[in-house]
C-alpha cells in the first residue's frame, strides 16, 4: 500500500506531460519561438488556428507558416489541436465550413429563462424546467 502511495505522490510531484495544460493561441501558433516559450513552461501542447485576416481561411501563406509552427511544437513532443473558429459560434470557420458543407449547420438550440436569486453562501440545485407544451407554454 505504501508503494502505491509513493507512486501516486511521485506522479503529482512530476506529472506526465500528457496531463498538462494546453495553451490556446489565437492566430499566433505559427511562431516557432512561441513553441520554446510554452515548452520551457511545461505545457502539454497548444490549441491554435491560422491567423485571421481578410483571406481567412484561404490564406495559403498563413497555412504554411502555421504548419511550420505546429511542426515545431510536435518536434518538441508537444500535442497540437488545430481549430476552425473565426469568432463564435464555433465550428463554422467564418462561414467557410458551412458554405461548403451546409449539412454541418446546427439544426436548433433549446434555450430557456430560469432565474433564481440566492443571497449569501447557500447551497443550490439548478433543475432543468420541463419543456414548454401547448398546455404550458
Amino acid at each position: 500500500m505504501q508503494n502505491k502511495r509513493n507512486e501516486i505522490a511521485a506522479g503529482f510531484r512530476d506529472p506526465d506531460r500528457r496531463y498538462g495544460v494546453f495553451q490556446i493561441i489565437h492566430g499566433g501558433a505559427a511562431d516557432p519561438g512561441r513553441a520554446e516559450y510554452y515548452d520551457r513552461r511545461g505545457f502539454a501542447g497548444i490549441v491554435g488556428n491560422i491567423p485571421y485576416n481578410w483571406d481567412f481561411p484561404g490564406d495559403e501563406e498563413g497555412w504554411k507558416s502555421t504548419e511550420a509552427g505546429f511542426r515545431e511544437y510536435i518536434r518538441r513532443g508537444m500535442k497540437t489541436w488545430i481549430y476552425d473558429e473565426k469568432g463564435y459560434p464555433s465550428g463554422t470557420a467564418g462561414g467557410y465550413v458551412t458554405e461548403n458543407h451546409p449539412e454541418f449547420v446546427a439544426k436548433g438550440l433549446y434555450c430557456y429563462d430560469y432565474w433564481r436569486v440566492i443571497g449569501g453562501p447557500s447551497p443550490s440545485r439548478w433543475a432543468k424546467p420541463e419543456p414548454p407544451t401547448a398546455a404550458n407554454p
